[in-house]
């Protein structure tokens, strides 16, 4: 790679620019633009008629472009948003504007930008310019004050990129330059530096001028300036900093970005790419979804609260749009940063995600059960129309193959690996599960039914942490069955009998705490089964059942072979009366049963917290049977598997998954 700079000066250079942003900006950003010309493929504004384009290039490939103007040239883009006329007396021959940094994808890691920044910066210095003003969205405000640009008004309504923020950097102010650690100091020192520009901000922007980036500051000014000048415990009152030390939050708050957006503001629209999350320091915000007939408000969130962290974890668009209520003062975290942290502070960084992680898991279970009566009004409606048809088809008349659902160890092309996986996970399960568990109340004297228990690897856990009066297994296969007796016959408390979920073989009311983990994706019948549980649940007793939603299932970065397994997956469990969405129905089913109270609560398993290789193999590995089983060859389905495995080696690869918990109260 050997990438140079120059100013753009013939007519075939600044096409090239111009066919540069159509491709950035068109096809793989997908922004609009009012000047777009689809036709020839470039976009070419009214104020490249006066401006100094610069251009860096690898060989002979323009891979990055930058805009310059001045105003002693002609007009600014959209001048009148950024009110220069507050800079008089170097209003309008001392004062310029750069728009357009856009740098190819694959480059975006290299020096491109940061040597148009530079070159930039010394052409500025020569023409003799005392201030440059440039726009930017929200998670580039670090990148952007690290070169020493600062505040100096409100956020901007933009025509084209909607609310974006002002800033102004003082090309001769050396001092804050140095304060900043810019590398534009560098060049600074070649030239005359005088004060008397900073002395003109300082009076002229008195709001602005003492504002200093959170990074800039040592971390007992960082600390103090929290603590005493706003008055705020971070630790109390930002949620994600929940059980930090001091010395921990400080370390967090230098890796913070603090801005301020006014009434009304739009913070990010709905469809935007996660760049970071964000958390309120004052002020509110309102989470609403657009619609043609105006914003529909889901939330109003105020100090202490986070939004957009779920595009933070796992890199999805943004699911909804953030409208400021009031003058806010607002924290964000970009991914940038948040990868820097793991570098430095790699335990500190894993603290903030299981946080992050647990207030997903609350704010899940806070609204979840009010989306799950909305849709259980829709559900019982469709029950009730339907349940007259199942019986009339004979729901009650299901033959051998049906009742067995879509999972059967035997058919499996790798049984004894299959065993091996469910062995793995009811260890690691039961040790992920074991708060959730502690919270049913099981006790010494507790009777205990397990449907579906497979081979009891994780009924054998259970009994180990509680010893209850009785675990009593029930399984429809007769050789998991068989595994299951042997490997429990020293416990006279655990006993196993065959038989189906639809047909329980046994009494009604007969246990104080019925669980079944992982079975009701299998089952072409679940409301059948839901009802069994309650059947023999005793009064005031509990039924919870676990399993997975895969679409809280996320894998970043996705394999090449990602789509085929998971698509694969749930084709051939769905041809088995299947279902891989299963998680988000459960409320609705237990609503029908009639369970008196019913709670869903959330439990996130990530690769952080198991390791990449215990993820793949517990949320995955069965899929590659399915894979297998769907007539791939062995080629095939070892080239997958490499795929996903390749993953353990790569440190910035991340999973998730949300295990679901349906708890009804008879």
């Amino acid at each position: 790679m050997s990438l140079s700079v120059s100013i753009a000066k013939t007519h075939e250079e600044k096409q090239k620019i111009f066919a540069l942003r159509y491709h950035i900006y068109i096809d793989e950003l997908m922004r609009n633009q009012a000047f777009a010309n689809h036709d020839l493929k470039t976009i070419q504004e009214p104020w490249d008629d006066t401006a100094h384009l610069l251009y860096v290039k690898d060989d002979d490939e323009i891979v990055g472009t930058l805009r310059m103007n001045r105003k002693m040239d002609g007009p600014l883009e959209y001048e009148e948003l950024y009110e220069l006329e507050k800079f008089t007396p170097y209003y309008p021959n001392s004062i310029s504007m750069t728009t357009k940094l856009l740098v190819l994808d694959k480059y975006r890691n290299s020096m491109a930008a940061s040597l148009l920044c530079m070159s930039a910066y010394e052409i500025h210095r020569e023409w003799g310019l005392q201030f440059n003003i440039i726009d930017t969205r929200p998670h580039l405000v670090r990148l952007y004050q690290q070169l020493g640009y600062r505040f100096y008004k409100e956020n901007i309504n933009h025509p084209e990129f909607g609310n974006a923020i002002p800033l102004v950097l003082i090309l001769d102010d050396l001092d804050y330059l140095k304060e900043v650690r810019s590398p534009f100091q560098r060049i600074a020192k070649k030239y005359e530096n005088k004060k008397n520009t900073a002395e003109f901000f300082k009076k002229q922007f008195p709001k602005y001028y003492s504002v200093k980036p959170l990074f800039s500051m040592s971390h007992e000014v960082l600390w103090n300036t929290f603590t005493e000048q706003v008055n705020i415990d971070p630790r109390k009152v930002l949620t994600f900093m929940s059980g930090f030390s001091s010395e921990e939050a400080t370390k967090i708050l230098a890796q913070l970005d603090l801005l301020d957006f006014e009434r009304s503001d739009v913070v990010f629209e709905k469809d935007d790419e996660s760049e970071g999350m964000y958390c309120i320091l004052e002020g509110s915000v309102e989470v609403v979804i657009p619609g043609t007939k105006g914003n529909q408000l889901l939330a109003i969130l105020s100090q202490g609260e986070i939004f957009g962290e779920l595009g933070f974890v796992s890199k999805i668009k943004r699911t909804a749009k953030i409208v400021v209520r009031e003058k806010s003062k607002i924290l964000l975290l970009n991914q940038k940063e948040f990868v820097k942290l793991e570098a430095n502070y790699p335990s500190l960084a894993l603290k903030l995600l299981t946080n992050l992680f647990s207030i997903l898991v609350n704010r899940f279970n806070e609204k979840h059960e009010a989306l799950m009566e909305a849709r259980a009004v829709l559900d019982t409606v469709l029950f009730d129309y339907t349940k007259d048809i199942n019986h009339n088809l004979g729901e009650n008349e299901m033959s051998e193959e049906k009742t067995k659902g879509s999972y059967v160890v035997s058919e499996f092309a790798d049984s004894s690996g299959e065993l091996d996986r469910l062995r793995f996970q009811a260890k690691a399960g039961f040790d992920l599960e074991r708060k959730m568990f502690d919270s049913f109340g099981i006790n010494h004297g507790s009777e205990i039914l397990d449907v579906g228990c497979g081979p009891a690897f994780f009924a054998n856990e259970v009994y180990n942490a509680y010893k209850p009066k009785i675990i009593h297994g029930i399984e429809l296969d007769t050789n998991l069955i068989n595994i299951a007796t042997k490997e429990n016959s020293s416990l006279p408390a655990m006993k196993f009998t065959q038989g189906s979920v639809y047909e329980l073989p046994l009494k009604d009311a007969s246990y104080d705490l019925v669980y079944s983990r992982f079975v009701f994706q299998h089952l072409e019948n679940p409301m059948k089964g839901v009802k069994e549980l309650k059947r023999v649940i005793k009064p005031n007793g509990l039924v919870i059942i676990e399993d997975i939603d895969d679409g809280l299932l996320f894998l970043e970065p996705k394999p090449d072979s990602y789509d085929l397994v998971q698509n694969t997956s749930e084709k051939i469990q769905k041809e088995l009366g299947g279902d891989r969405l299963i998680g988000r129905k459960l409320y609705a089913m237990m609503k029908n049963a009639g369970f008196s109270k019913i709670s869903i609560k959330y439990l996130p398993v990530s690769s952080l917290k198991v390791g990449m290789e215990a993820f793949i193999f517990a949320a995955y590995g069965f899929k590659f049977d399915h894979l297998k089983r769907s007539g791939a060859s062995d080629e095939m389905v070892n080239k997958a598997k490499a795929e996903f495995f390749d993953l353990v080696k790569n440190p910035d690869a991340y999973g998730t998954l949300m295990i679901v918990f349906a708890i009804g109260h008879v």
